[in-house]
């Protein structure tokens, strides 16, 4: 009898066979593989991150404060579904080329600046004064945003940037899921609009160009780039995080923070990291412009782009409102106990548990709350970078750590939409988020920068903290163009009359 031939295995598929069915994650050797975007929705402007569904809003910073402002602010938590993570950040970019550009185009051009432009087949430079002192204030100031324009203090330029990132639990799969992220970023999108925050929805390429700022050391080094970073575009037929992080770039981990740096490139990049240890007890959101810089101490200035962000996530009120009581009653019970004398923190918390409570029975909840700043400097300048760090905010009534051996995890922290449930119990884990009320997140936000200006450059200026200011007096809408200079004998009102005279030539 003929034995049976054993079963041959199964052919191999044929998207198996083409490598078509396989998947291709980053290397865990890459830093990119820590990154949670995955792909973007054109049509939703959505971005399918790991494990959750995210949005990116870039909002003008407001130059103050009120409290309606943060009444309204109150929406932005109360609208956003358990498990949803809100983040803040607030940059200090060096990048003000953009502005200066626009600001030099204004100026007259020559007459036969269309013949020169004939001749060459491509527009012409121009060679009249006001062109050339243009072209001379351009290269000065750009050199501002990286060295200090001062030597009794330091005074750099910047631009101050906000983003607002969201991210909740869902799946690109379920319409649902997509259709409520929708709405939800439009009830956000009106909410900061009625609290005086215009904002606009971001996309894929806003989105790389923002995370590559910090996770790659020559698009803020002060060699290369001059003060401008080239745009990346979006590739859809890769994964986001794949189009983030160079492959050249190489990170080194210090005690002090993290060394980013290329082969190719002799700029090096430390990016330091800190945490807020203890609160003030009191602190509103129209004090927050002064963790920016001072605003009348030139020495309590950063010396380095630094990024401020910060990240909430949205707890169940359910499971809040049944720790929150257990918590008051105890602390109810320790406040009337013999042993209260001698335990001075027993008022104090009963006064937390108590506001905790109100706070809860009025329909507000509770969030967990992080801060996170990072410093981006040359490893020459880091300690510098430090000091003047720990003095600005410590001279506020906050005391920051440092986060030693904690960098990438602080760095993750301070990217958009990486604040999913996962990574919140994570940062749970390490210690790093505390419970507030949703009006201390409200008023901890970092939405306050400095006032940028009117639309047109037809002047320029500097802010106290070093925001390049644009001005030009026809932008009132409402007419009536008159203006005033007022200023002691010798402060430079002649100087600026001449500034005047020429920029409306």
């Amino acid at each position: 009898m003929t034995p049976l031939l054993a079963p041959s295995p199964p052919s191999r598929s044929l998207p198996s066979l083409f490598g078509l069915g396989q998947s291709y994650d980053s290397p865990a050797e890459q830093f990119a593989s820590w990154l949670p975007y995955s792909a973007y929705l054109r049509a939703e402007q959505l971005f399918v991150n790991r494990d959750s569904l995210g949005f990116l809003l870039e909002l003008m910073p407001q130059s103050g404060a009120d409290e309606r402002m943060a009444e309204v602010l109150v929406s932005l938590y109360a609208n956003c579904p358990p498990g949803t993570g809100i983040q803040f950040h607030l940059f200090g970019s060096p990048h003000i080329r953009e502005q200066l550009r626009r600001y030099a185009n204004l100026r007259v051009e020559d007459d036969d600046q269309a013949d020169k432009a004939q001749h060459w087949g491509r527009p012409a430079r121009n060679d009249n004064l006001f062109r050339r002192l243009a072209r001379q204030r351009v290269g000065h100031l750009l050199s501002g945003a990286q060295q200090s324009l001062t030597t009794g203090f330091h005074y750099t330029l910047r631009d101050f940037r906000l983003m607002l990132s969201i991210t909740a639990p869902g799946s690109a799969d379920n319409l649902n899921h997509r259709d409520g992220m929708v709405l939800l970023r439009e009830s956000i999108a009106s909410t900061l609009r009625s609290a005086l925050l215009p904002n606009q929805v971001c996309d894929a390429a806003d989105l790389i160009n923002w995370c590559a700022l910090f996770t790659n050391p020559d698009r803020i080094s002060p060699i290369k780039n001059f003060g401008d970073a080239p745009n990346l575009h979006y590739d859809d037929g890769r994964e986001i995080r794949d189009q983030i992080v160079d492959f050249d770039t190489i990170q080194d981990v210090v005690p002090g923070g993290l060394r980013l740096w290329k082969e190719s490139a002799p700029e090096i990049l430390e990016a330091r990291f800190y945490s807020i240890k203890s609160f003030p007890e009191h602190f509103a959101l129209w004090q927050m412009g002064s963790l920016i810089g001072d605003l009348m101490q030139p020495a309590l200035q950063y010396t380095a782009p630094f990024l401020l962000t910060m990240g909430a996530h949205v707890l169940d009120p359910n499971v809040t409102r049944s720790v929150v009581t257990a918590n008051h009653v105890r602390a109810t019970q320790n406040a009337k106990s013999k042993m209260a004398d001698v335990m001075p923190d027993v008022g104090k918390k009963l006064q937390d548990w108590t506001a905790a409570a109100e706070a809860i029975d009025t329909g507000g909840s509770l969030v967990s709350l992080y801060h996170q700043l990072a410093i981006f400097s040359p490893p020459e300048r880091a300690v510098s970078a430090h000091e003047t760090a720990n003095a600005i905010w410590r001279g506020r009534g906050f005391q920051l750590n440092a986060d030693t051996y904690m960098h990438r995890q602080a760095l993750l922290a301070s990217l958009p939409m990486t604040l999913s449930e996962r990574f919140h119990r994570d940062l749970a884990k390490m210690r790093r988020v505390s419970r507030k009320t949703m009006a201390n997140a409200i008023h901890l936000a970092p939405l306050i920068g400095e006032w940028r200006g009117t639309r047109t450059p037809a002047l320029v200026f500097g802010g106290r903290r070093g925001q390049l200011m644009t001005l030009d007096l026809f932008d009132n809408d409402l007419g009536n163009y008159n203006f005033a200079i007022i200023g002691a004998p010798g402060s430079g009102k002649s100087v600026l009359m001449n500034e005047m005279a020429w920029s409306y030539r």
